[in-house]
C-alpha cells in the first residue's frame, strides 16, 4: 500500500503528485468551496509545470486564502491518498 511505502520512506512527492485526485468531489461534498476548487486546479497546474516564480507570486498575493484552502483540505478529508497529495503539493510549493 502507499501508506506502507510512505512509512518506509519509499514514496516520493513526485510519485504522489502523479495521482488523480477527484477534487470536484470534495467541492460537491462541501469540503472546499467552488473558489477553492479553482485554486486547487491552479496550484496543481503550477506545480506540475514547474512554474516556480508563479508559485511564489501566488503565495505572496493570496497567502491567507492558501492557508485556508490547505486547512480545509487537511481537516475535511481523511483519505490517505488525498492527505499525501496535499502534503506533497505543499512541499513542492514551498521549496
Amino acid at each position: 500500500s502507499s501508506a506502507g511505502r510512505v512509512k518506509q520512506g519509499k514514496l516520493t512527492s513526485e510519485e504522489v503528485l502523479r495521482r488523480e485526485i477527484p477534487w470536484s468531489t470534495l467541492q460537491e461534498k462541501g469540503i472546499i468551496t467552488k473558489e477553492q476548487l479553482a485554486s486547487v486546479y491552479h496550484l496543481v497546474e503550477l506545480v506540475t509545470t514547474r512554474q516556480l516564480s508563479s508559485q511564489l507570486l501566488q503565495f505572496e498575493a493570496r497567502g491567507v486564502e492558501m492557508v485556508s484552502l490547505f486547512n480545509a483540505l487537511l481537516t475535511g478529508v481523511n483519505k490517505d491518498e488525498v492527505v499525501q497529495y496535499v502534503l506533497a503539493l505543499m512541499d513542492e510549493l514551498l521549496l
